[in-house]
């Protein structure tokens, strides 16, 4: 026996393949190396102690953790101290803004809106209807106006009236349409004659009456109940030999009544307002079909002034008598 060590580099393991096939639980003992001997020197045997291994440290072990099955906990009745509703405080003086949008609500019109606006609309009908009206008797004054204009007022000689006075009972039973004038009254002149329906003639002259003691009532003016405008009326001032109906007509002044019956035996009251005389080539036809006062019924009375014209055997100035309705 030589006593040499085996090694994992002697020559007898050349060739062999270790293989460490220990298992995770494998725990290494300690191996007691025996004690080794040599010779030193001159055939003396030094002993040695035997070598311990130190053991080497064990590897933690994987530790998985098992989950443990969830037991069902018994219901505890937990009791809730008792709630007291406290109403929120009210500041008069700081108004709260509340961050919540509330949806609109309706205004409440009150009694006098309401009022308000019933009126406004009154208001605006009426307006609608006045200039309705304005514009209907414009064009109505417009037409008359254009019918006139050239119109020359009198008698000229070639027309003689008839002087005969009419009594009662033709007064009386004398007839007309129901919207129409039928009669004239002036009690201050002892007037009481009958209106007849005139227009003008060939020569585009005013019509007059065939009698001294009747009135012509021009067609196209105004009728008694008419919203505006003026109804035109004329009469001679004289006859032949016989003073006419208007003979006393320049003697009304402002206030006088003058009334007018219509056909259905409606009653008009007229008030004198103002009298005016124009040159007869300068006769205001205007004036003479619109009324003294805008806005009311007018009643204008034409009649023959001034001095003769001998020649002609007319008159050389018109009277116009200007009244409105009360």
């Amino acid at each position: 026996m030589t006593g040499k060590r085996v090694t994992l580099n002697s020559a007898s393991l050349v060739g062999s393949i270790r293989v460490d096939s220990r298992s995770s639980s494998y725990e290494r003992r300690p191996v007691l190396v025996p004690a080794r001997s040599g010779l030193v020197g001159d055939g003396v045997i030094v002993a040695t102690k035997p070598i311990v291994p130190p053991t080497p440290a064990k590897k933690p072990m994987l530790v998985v953790p098992v989950p443990q099955p969830v037991r069902p906990q018994p219901s505890v009745a937990i009791e809730q101290p008792p709630v007291t509703y406290v109403p929120p405080a009210v500041v008069a003086s700081e108004p709260v803004v509340s961050s919540t949008f509330l949806p609109a609500q309706p205004k409440k019109h009150n009694k006098t809106s309401l009022a308000l606006v019933t009126m406004a609309v009154i208001l605006f009908v009426a307006g609608i209807s006045v200039v309705i009206v304005g514009f209907y008797q414009n064009n109505q004054v417009a037409t008359q106006v254009k019918n006139v204009a050239q119109s020359v007022v009198g008698t000229t000689a070639s027309r003689q009236p008839d002087e005969t006075k009419p009594d009662a009972a033709s007064q009386s039973s004398y007839t007309v349409g129901p919207t129409k004038p039928r009669m004239l009254i002036i009690d201050k002149l002892g007037v009481n004659a009958r209106v007849h329906q005139l227009g003008v003639d060939s020569n585009n002259e005013l019509q007059t009456p065939n009698n001294i003691y009747d009135t012509g009532w021009y067609d196209n003016s105004a009728k008694p109940g008419d919203a505006g405008g003026a109804i035109l009326i004329d009469g001679h001032v004289h006859g032949p030999t016989q003073p006419g109906v208007f003979y006393k007509l320049k003697t009304l002044v402002a206030g006088d009544i003058i009334k007018l019956e219509r056909g259905d035996d409606t009653v008009y009251t007229f008030k004198v307002v103002k009298s005016q005389t124009y040159p007869v080539d300068n006769v205001d036809m205007n004036a003479a079909i619109v009324s003294a006062v805008p806005g009311k019924l007018g009643l204008n009375l034409m009649t023959c002034t001034g001095s003769v014209n001998t020649q002609t055997q007319s008159y050389n100035e018109r009277l116009i008598v200007f009244a409105v309705a009360e």
